[in-house]
């Protein structure tokens, strides 16, 4: 096996084939070489980095950088864990996806850990960013052979400090793809849902009402959920939970999206009979709203509702947008 401890740095340029379990305690290991025969651990505070390739599983509780400046990586399965980081290098914006335009990894499986309570950051770095404009981007980070498990609208937040943008970022499991979504901040400023959707060129029909992704998602929804209209992902949804007080039904907004659309959250014991919650611009009765989280330009929304909502245990919900034009 191979320990690293201490502080600094130790590259390893060559290939590595040894049994026996490898962990990254302290400091940095960069491997520009395969990793065989083994299985990898990268503990909180340590960083795996490198141009690394092979079937070895590996563990992040630490941080993960694939390349060192834009690099590819290529692993066995690979675990997220609760409040691991992945530091990603913006490149030239310009690139198609996938492309070079950032740092990109192929794995096995993927598998994410994190909680609402211990996220999973992505760092984004923008030292190397070139050709940048307010345009809509979907980065794909990794690609999962045998797909990703674990990933949901609150565990996860994006950090990009120094990024010359405007806009906000989502991030979703796209097939096989975990996939970084930038919607430019034209589209989410004055300009309002008709700005947003033309940062979408892929798009066959704009109408608000539309869903040429055929997700079950309305263009206006998506814009409200800060969604893809151009790729099927229901995720975005709102999710119900059970507390010890009730109910509580979470999601995800566009925070600029308040400004030009009317957003209700309905309830009801049966799907005929709604009682309507406003979701307003910034907390109020039992709407919690969190601004700017999980990243910049967004907003975490919680809607409780006491254990009496219920009837026989039934209760339904759902959140219905509205423009104001």
């Amino acid at each position: 096996g191979l320990t690293k401890t201490g502080a600094g740095r130790l590259t390893v340029n060559a290939n590595l084939f040894y049994s026996g379990a490898t962990g990254v305690l302290e400091g940095e290991l960069e491997s520009n070489g395969t990793i065989e025969g083994t299985s990898v651990t990268v503990a909180p505070g340590a960083t795996l980095t490198g141009n690394i390739g092979g079937t070895s599983p590996v563990r992040v509780e630490g941080t993960l950088a694939p390349g060192s400046g834009l690099g590819h990586i290529e692993l066995g399965g690979l675990t997220l864990a609760a409040g691991s980081t992945m530091a990603i290098d913006l490149g030239d914006w310009s690139q198609p996806d996938p492309g070079t335009g950032h740092d990109t990894a192929t794995v096995a499986s993927l598998a994410v850990q994190a909680t609402s309570a211990s996220k999973l950051r992505l760092s984004l770095d923008s030292t190397l960013l070139a050709n940048f404009s307010e345009t809509a981007r979907s980065l794909t980070l990794v690609t999962a052979a045998s797909g990703i498990t674990g990933l949901d609208s609150g565990n996860w937040q994006v950090e990009a400090p120094g990024f010359p943008g405007t806009g906000t970022w989502s991030l979703s499991a796209s097939g096989s793809g975990l996939v970084l979504a930038y919607t430019p901040g034209g589209g989410t400023g004055g300009g309002g849902y008709t700005s947003w959707a033309a940062g979408f060129p892929g798009l066959t029909d704009s109408a608000p009402g539309a869903d040429p992704d055929r997700d079950g998602v309305s263009n206006l929804l998506e814009y409200a959920l800060n969604g893809n209209p151009t790729q099927a992902n229901t995720d975005l949804l709102p999710a119900a939970a059970v507390t010890p007080a009730g109910f509580e039904f979470t999601f995800t907004r566009l925070r600029a999206s308040a400004s030009g659309t009317d957003q209700v959250f309905e309830y009801g014991s049966t799907l005929g009979a709604w009682t309507a919650v406003a979701i307003p611009a910034a907390s109020g009765g039992n709407v919690t709203i969190t601004p700017n989280t999980p990243a910049q330009g967004l907003d975490s929304v919680r809607v409780t509702l006491p254990a009496s909502a219920a009837v026989d245990g039934r209760l339904f919900g759902r959140l219905r947008v509205t423009s104001r034009n």
